[in-house]
C-alpha cells in the first residue's frame, strides 16, 4: 500500500497465512518509518515482535492465554497468570462471584447492580474515580475526586446517537463532536462547532489511513494487531509515535500531534486513561472492560446460547490474548483483519451468489478465535488450515449432493448437512465435537430447510 506522502506498506505470509513482516518506509529512499516482525508458535500464538525499539517476547498457557511478555523499554517483564473464568490472579487481584474485579495492590472497585464499574479508589491516598452510566449501561460521566472532598476535581462527559455511537466528548474544558462514516469517525468538530479534524478510513473496521488537521495531513502506520505506531507527515517525516505493553498501556508517545487513534485502532481517552471501544469501555492498567459483556445474562437474557469456551469472565478483554485478538465492537474478540484466515473468504462467495442462511454466518465461525483455542490446543497451524480446506471441499459437496438430501434448493445445504461433515472432519483429526459450532446453527436456525 502507498500513501500520497510516499511512504509504503508492504506484508510478509507464512504458509499459513500468518503475517511475519509489516514494513513502513519512505519508498523514495527505502528509510525505514517502522517495521513489525512476527514470529509464532506450533498453534500459531505470537511469541515474539521486533520493531525499531528492539524486541518484545511472549508465553502463554495451554488456553492461549499471555502469561508473559517482555518489552524493551521496560525494566521487568511482566507475568500473569488466571483463574479458570480467565481473570487475573496476579498483582493482588481480588475478584469475587461475579467475577467483578474488587481489589488489587494499588485500588479498590465498586459495581452497580447492572455489573458496572461506579468507583476506583486508589489505596494509598484515598482519591477515588466515580463512573457514571445511563439506562443502557453506557459511560456518561467520569469524575475525580480527592479524599474526603465531595466537590469533583475533573469532570468528563460522553454522549451517544441512537446507534451508541459516541457523539460527543467534554474533558478538560474542551468539546468535541463527531460525525461518522458508519462506525468510524469521519469529522470532528469543537464546541463551536467549528471543524477541527477530518479523517479518512480503509476499508476495515479500525483502518484510520489519514488525518487532515488545518492545512496538514498526516498518514497512518499500524502493526499486526491494528494498533498505530506512527503518524507521518506530508513529507513522510515521522510526526508521532507510540509504544505500548501487552495490555495496551502507552509506554511513550514522542510528538506534538494530538489524534485519538492508539491500541488496536480506538480511541483512547487520556482524561480517564480508558479506550472506547464501541459497546464498552477498557482500562488497560487493568487488561478488563469496565462494563461486563453486553451480550452477558445479567443484561439480556435472551442472548443466544454461548460456545462452552465463551462461558468464562464477562470483563476479561480479548480472551486474555491481547497479542494476537482485538475487540473492536467491545463484545467479541476476534483476530484483526482474519489474518490467516483467507480460506474462510470462500463462504462469503458462496453467500453471495447462492444466498445460502448458513454460509453468512460460516465466515464469522470459520475465523471465531472463541473456538479456537480449543482445536489450537489439539492441532497445528498447518493442521487447522488443512481442516480449513477439507470443511470447504465437503461443503462443495453437501451443496451439489441431493440423493443424500444434503441440499433442498440449489446450491444450499441443511444444518444437518453442514453438522454431519464438521463431525467427519473434525473427528479424522482427533479433534472433539464440541470444537465446533454446529449446535450454534441451529440455535439460530441458519440451515436452509
Amino acid at each position: 500500500m502507498t500513501l500520497p506522502n510516499g511512504t509504503q506498506t508492504t506484508y510478509s505470509y507464512d504458509p499459513a497465512s500468518q503475517v511475519t513482516n509489516i514494513l513502513h518506509q519512505l519508498t523514495a529512499t527505502s528509510a525505514q518509518i517502522n517495521k513489525a516482525d512476527y514470529l509464532y508458535n506450533g498453534v500459531g500464538n505470537r511469541t515474539s515482535l521486533t520493531d525499531r525499539r528492539g524486541s518484545q517476547t511472549f508465553g502463554y498457557d495451554n488456553l492461549d492465554r499471555l502469561t508473559s511478555a517482555s518489552h524493551p523499554l521496560l525494566g521487568t517483564p511482566q507475568n500473569f497468570a488466571y483463574d479458570p473464568v480467565g481473570n487475573r490472579t496476579t498483582g493482588g487481584t481480588v475478584v469475587n462471584a461475579g467475577n467483578q474485579l474488587t481489589a488489587d495492590t494499588n485500588h479498590t472497585y465498586q459495581y452497580d447492580d447492572n455489573g458496572n464499574l461506579t468507583r476506583k479508589t486508589l489505596l494509598a491516598t484515598g482519591n477515588y474515580t466515580q463512573y457514571t452510566y445511563d439506562v443502557e449501561n453506557r459511560l456518561t460521566q467520569v469524575q475525580e475526586f480527592a479524599a474526603g472532598n465531595p466537590t469533583a476535581v475533573t469532570t468528563s462527559t460522553y454522549r451517544y446517537d441512537g446507534l451508541g455511537r459516541r457523539i460527543e466528548k467534554v474533558a478538560n474544558g474542551q468539546t468535541k463532536r463527531y460525525v461518522y462514516d458508519g462506525e468510524d469517525i469521519l469529522l470532528e468538530y469543537d464546541g463551536a462547532n467549528t471543524l477541527q479534524a477530518k479523517y479518512t478510513h480503509g476499508p476495515g473496521i479500525d483502518a484510520p489511513i489519514a488525518v487532515t488537521k488545518g492545512a496538514d495531513t498526516f498518514f497512518y502506520h499500524q502493526d499486526g494487531l491494528g494498533s498505530v505506531t506512527d503518524l507521518s507527515d506530508a513529507a513522510g517525516a515521522t510526526a508521532k509515535s507510540y509504544s505500548y505493553d501487552s495490555y495496551g498501556n502507552i509506554l511513550e508517545s514522542p510528538g506534538t500531534l494530538e489524534q485519538p487513534y492508539t491500541f488496536t485502532g480506538r480511541e483512547f481517552d487520556a482524561e480517564s486513561g480508558l479506550s472506547y471501544y464501541r459497546a464498552r469501555y477498557y482500562d488497560p492498567a487493568s487488561g478488563r472492560f469496565l462494563q461486563q459483556d453486553p451480550g452477558s445474562a445479567g443484561i439480556n437474557s435472551a442472548r443466544l446460547p454461548r460456545h462452552p469456551l465463551d462461558l468464562v469472565s464477562q470483563y476479561a478483554y480479548a480472551a486474555d490474548n491481547p497479542i494476537q485478538l482485538i475487540d473492536s465492537f467491545g463484545n467479541e474478540p476476534q483476530e484483526p483483519g482474519g489474518v490467516g484466515v483467507e480460506a474462510c473468504k470462500y463462504y462469503d462467495d458462496v453467500a453471495r451468489v447462492n444466498r445460502c442462511k448458513y454460509h453468512p454466518y460460516a465466515r464469522e465461525y470459520c475465523e471465531n478465535p472463541k473456538q479456537n483455542p480449543c482445536i489450537r490446543s489439539l492441532a497445528s497451524a498447518g493442521t487447522i488450515s488443512v481442516i480449513r480446506q477439507e470443511l470447504i471441499i465437503e461443503d462443495q459437496k453437501a451443496r451439489i449432493d441431493r440423493s443424500t438430501e444434503a441440499c433442498d434448493r440449489p446450491g444450499c445445504a441443511t444444518a444437518e448437512a453442514v453438522t454431519a461433515y464438521h463431525k467427519k472432519v473434525f473427528a479424522a483429526h482427533g479433534i472433539p465435537e464440541w470444537c465446533f459450532p454446529s449446535w450454534w446453527l441451529s440455535a439460530r436456525g441458519t440451515g436452509d430447510r
